[in-house]
């Protein structure tokens, strides 16, 4: 190949979105990415249970997000609707978790109408829903704190409220799966990168961007020693903990010169943390648990929330009727399982599943077959799930981190998304497509 145009660092969503478009405008492409595979936070497992995909990163597809929807029809994906009811385990008891929407509603319409200064979530809760029951903050803080992987006193409210009415506006409240896995999104992506045009180097681990010249130069680590790489531009999609990383830290990247016109923008931003463990089972025992629910039972239950515990949320393989439960901690609750071994995990699991259903420990790893874990945050490329925003950070934060430098560096990812879709695989797309509209301004 002659010469790249531009390099995009990392094969993610938003690396994988950006290089298709840019093939497809004529650019020449290098792509580097440090990892074995494509994909970044997609991880979808080689194995299956019944027809069940087991993921082991991004997993549901959040609405009728436009980004979505157009890979899904150009690559022939499927997307499988969630149909079910949500429980709630509580005082060893399981019903239905109906009250549990209806509190997290009430403090978000308030939330999606303030129109005051920036503050922390918690701090918008005590300031204006003290008179809501203590049950409905309650709630709402376990909600934000595990969607959003954040801590409820570090989060910005408005970002919370854009997010709300983001997810609104493409049917948020209805969920999807990609039928044979969310690897396919990913392939997907890879498959509209024209390969007359492009190069992809795995298991290259950038080291150096030096954009200091009319050039920029990429320098990268690679099994067979070092690599070097010119082009006119570089987009730049490395999660946002990699950025943010001091240089003695792993995964870090150096930038000559540095980004010293990212730094507030950075400063404004934060990782959030998630643990999550699938486990399969011989059968899917919690359809026939005993509830408090009058005629109803667990049968189609396909979330069971124990806001008490610390892993607080699980949920089924729906619409598959696999015997998968997933196991969801995030924010303060993911922080206390950081770095532990995956047989600690394993067990812990266990343990808060055990309680959350009322059922011995014994007669949970007695039915177990199979543990499923990735450690995100000891993952050396990602170092965390992604991003939210900081008090005071919702203004401007994204919208910085996404700007372009001097014509030549060009940054995409979910956490340059300013418009409440970030932390998401469909934001991480557009982020890319955007980032590639702006490169081929550049190089006309």
């Amino acid at each position: 190949m002659k010469p790249a145009d531009v390099i995009v660092v990392g094969a993610g969503a938003a690396g994988l979105a950006a290089a298709g478009r840019l093939t497809a405008s004529g650019a020449r492409v290098t792509v580097l990415e440090a990892r074995d595979r494509i994909g970044g936070r997609i991880l979808t497992h080689a194995e299956l249970a019944d027809d069940a995909a087991i993921e082991l990163g991004a997993e549901f597809v959040h609405g009728r997000a436009p980004e979505i929807l157009e890979v899904a029809r150009r690559g022939g994906l499927h997307l499988r609707e969630i149909q079910g009811e949500a429980w709630m385990s509580r005082e060893g008891q399981l019903r239905p978790a109906d009250d549990f929407f209806q509190a997290e509603s009430d403090v978000f319409e308030r939330l999606k109408n303030f129109a005051g200064r920036d503050r922390s979530f918690r701090q918008f809760l005590e300031e204006h829903c003290g008179d809501l029951p203590p049950e409905s903050r309650l709630w709402a803080t376990s909600y934000v704190e595990g969607f959003h992987a954040a801590h409820a006193d570090r989060i910005s409210a408005r970002s919370v409220g854009e997010g709300e009415k983001a997810e609104e506006a493409i049917d948020g409240d209805r969920q999807f799966r990609i039928a044979g896995g969310y690897a396919r999104v990913a392939n997907a992506l890879r498959a509209e990168i024209d390969p007359a045009l492009a190069s992809l180097h795995l298991r290259h681990v950038v080291t150096e961007v030096d954009w200091s010249g009319a050039e920029v130069k990429v320098h990268a680590r690679a099994r067979q020693g070092h690599a070097s790489f010119t082009a006119k531009a570089a987009i730049i999609t490395l999660p946002l903990s990699l950025l943010q990383a001091a240089p003695d830290e792993r995964g870090a990247v150096h930038f000559t010169p540095d980004l010293n016109a990212k730094r507030a923008a950075l400063a404004q931003l934060e990782m959030g943390h998630v643990v999550r463990v699938g486990l399969r089972f011989r059968k899917a025992f919690w359809r026939e648990l005993p509830a408090d629910a009058g005629d109803r039972s667990p049968e189609r239950m396909t979330f069971l929330f124990a806001s008490e515990r610390e892993i607080p949320t699980w949920w089924t393989a729906a619409p598959s009727r696999a015997p998968l439960l997933t196991g969801w901690a995030a924010g303060p609750k993911a922080e206390r399982f950081s770095g532990r071994a995956a047989e600690d995990i394993q067990a812990a699991a266990i343990r808060e599943l055990a309680a959350a259903v009322t059922l011995p420990s014994e007669r949970i790893s007695g039915r177990l077959e199979a543990c499923y874990y990735h450690d995100w945050q000891e993952d050396p490329f990602s170092r965390g799930a992604y991003s939210y925003v900081l008090a005071g950070g919702a203004e401007t934060a994204q919208k910085e981190l996404a700007q372009p430098l001097a014509g030549r560096l060009y940054f995409a990812g979910e956490a340059t998304r300013s418009d409440g879709h970030h932390s998401t695989v469909h934001g991480a797309i557009g982020s890319g497509w955007r980032a590639a509209a702006e490169v081929t301004d550049f190089l006309k």
